[in-house]
C-alpha cells in the first residue's frame, strides 16, 4: 500500500497542530488538509478524497456530535474512507469505522501511529446508532 491520505478535523488549534505534526512525521501518511468545523471537513473531503479522516467528536457549529455525523455520512456515501474519531471527553479514543475492511485497516494504522500506548476501541456506525466492540 502506498501513502495514506489523511484529512484532519479539530476545532482546537493547539491540538490540531499537534496532531498534524504527528501525521507529518510518519512517512506513509500524507496530511491533505485541515478543518476546524463540520462544513470545512465536508468541503475538504470533497476536494481531497482522503483515505482516512481523523476528526474530533465535538466541533462547531453545534459542538455536540459533528464527528459522529461525519463518520455516519462517510459510511453511507464513502464507505472506503476510514475514520478515527477523537474525543477529549473520554478515557479512550474511538476508531469509528465503516463496513469496508480496507478502511478499518487504514484507520487503525493511522491511530496506532499516533501513540503506541493509545487506548482504542472499535465502533461501527449503523443506521440505528453507533455499535461499540469490546
Amino acid at each position: 500500500m502506498g501513502t495514506i491520505k489523511v484529512a484532519l478535523a479539530e476545532d482546537n488549534t493547539l491540538l490540531r497542530e499537534g496532531i498534524s505534526r504527528i501525521i507529518d512525521a510518519v512517512d506513509d501518511l500524507e496530511l491533505v488538509g485541515q478543518a476546524s468545523d463540520l462544513p470545512e471537513l465536508f468541503a475538504l473531503i470533497e476536494k481531497e478524497s482522503p483515505d482516512v479522516v481523523v476528526t474530533d467528536i465535538r466541533m462547531p457549529p453545534t459542538g455536540t456530535d459533528e464527528g459522529i455525523r461525519a463518520a455516519s455520512w462517510l459510511r453511507e456515501h464513502r464507505p472506503e474512507v476510514g475514520v478515527v474519531v477523537l474525543s477529549q471527553y473520554k478515557a479512550r479514543v474511538c476508531c469509528l469505522v465503516s463496513n469496508s475492511v480496507d478502511s478499518v485497516q487504514m484507520a487503525m494504522g493511522v491511530a496506532s501511529q499516533a501513540e503506541d500506548s493509545i487506548n482504542l476501541c472499535l465502533a461501527q456506525s449503523t443506521p440505528s446508532g453507533v455499535r461499540y466492540a469490546p
